[in-house]
Parts: C-alpha cells; sequence; structure tokens
C-alpha cells in the first residue's frame, strides 16, 4: 500500500506529489460548477420573460456543465487521489429584457473560454497533455456557445429586438430542445456505453 502524506489538508497518494494539475483541474471544476449554477439561474429568469426554448436550452447547458464538473472530480480521484470539493462563486444577477440577458451570457462563456484555454495551456506547460486534452474537449463545446450566441444577437439586433420575431424564433429553439430533453429521459434505460454516445451528440 503505497503510503499518503498530507499537504495543504487534502491526503494525496505518493504518487502526486506535484500539486500542479490538481490546482489547475480545482479551477475547471469551479469554472463548471459556476456554469451548472449560472445556466440554472438563467433558466428560470428567461422562462420568467416567456422564452420557452431559451428556457430549455440552459436547462440542458446546466447539465452538461454539472456532466463535465463531475468528470473531472472522479478523474482527479482515479489519477491523484484527490476528491476536489468545488467553491461556488454566486455572481448571478436578475435580468429584466432580453439584451442584458443576451449580454451577460456572451460575457461569462468569452470568460469561460479564457479561463479554460489558460488552464489547458498551463497543464501542457507542465508536461500535463491527457489532462489538457479533458479541458480541450469541453472547449470546443464552449467555441460552438459563443458563436451560438453572437448569432442569436445578430438576429435580435436585425429586427430591432422585436418580441414577435424573437418569439418565434425561440418557438422553433423549444422543438429542439424539447426533442433534446425527451432523448435524454429516453436513454436512462441504455447501457452505459451507448449512453454516453448519445449523450455526447445531445449535449
Amino acid at each position: 500500500m503505497k503510503e499518503k502524506r498530507v499537504i495543504d489538508e487534502v491526503y494525496i497518494k505518493s504518487y502526486a506529489k506535484d500539486l500542479t494539475p490538481i490546482k489547475l483541474l480545482e479551477r475547471a471544476v469551479n469554472v463548471f460548477c459556476e456554469g451548472e449554477n449560472k445556466h440554472d439561474f438563467w433558466s428560470r429568469e428567461i422562462h420568467m420573460l416567456g422564452f420557452q426554448g431559451l428556457k430549455r436550452w440552459h436547462r440542458l447547458q446546466s447539465l452538461s456543465d454539472r456532466m463535465n464538473r463531475v468528470n473531472i472530480q472522479h478523474y482527479a480521484i482515479d489519477i491523484f487521489g484527490v476528491n476536489i470539493e468545488p467553491k461556488l462563486k454566486n455572481t448571478n444577477k436578475s435580468i429584466n429584457n432580453l439584451k442584458e440577458y443576451y449580454t451577460d451570457y456572451l460575457d461569462w462563456e468569452i470568460f469561460v473560454y479564457e479561463e479554460m484555454n489558460e488552464i489547458s495551456n498551463e497543464l501542457v506547460e507542465n508536461g500535463y497533455n491527457e489532462e489538457a486534452e479533458i479541458i480541450l474537449k469541453d472547449l470546443k463545446g464552449v467555441n460552438k456557445e459563443i458563436e451560438k450566441i453572437r448569432r442569436h444577437i445578430l438576429d435580435a439586433e436585425t429586427v430591432g429586438y422585436d418580441m414577435s420575431y424573437l418569439k418565434i424564433m425561440d418557438k422553433e429553439l423549444h422543438k429542439k430542445m424539447k426533442y433534446k430533453e425527451k432523448l435524454l429521459e429516453e436513454i436512462s434505460g441504455m447501457k452505459e456505453e451507448d449512453c454516453k454516445k448519445v449523450k455526447d451528440k445531445i449535449l
């Protein structure tokens, strides 16, 4: 049995003497934890404004961030023998209109991209390529999200934030998100391997 030693009040297996990857993965866990919280909050805020499609969109994004957080936490346990407990920063603020919502949403995702990109680069610089790949995989999803937000903003600005048009857009989004949520419910009975393949396509 390998000896254990205490570092920063955390028991770490003797092969994890370098705390660098643990500290960096902890940063990633905190980002995903806050993202999970923010998307859950936005789902309810945007629901209050009457946008059912965006409500479901954020419910799925919240689930995706939770899955990413949990995957990294279990990876840290498997590889480094460390249980990373997230530190949640609650920076949520109420939104009064769609323009305000889009601004907050885009600012957050840009922050996530910059933070995760920095974490990935530092992991590579310190020789932790496998851990960097985990972060980079999630980073691709952030890129797509930023792209979609910018397109939504452009569409909204083109019509001067006309609510009639925006509600039509949201209705189309609602159909897609409702279908994806239904798929997630259906795959609960699938084998783990098949379940993961479908989840990756949905989220």
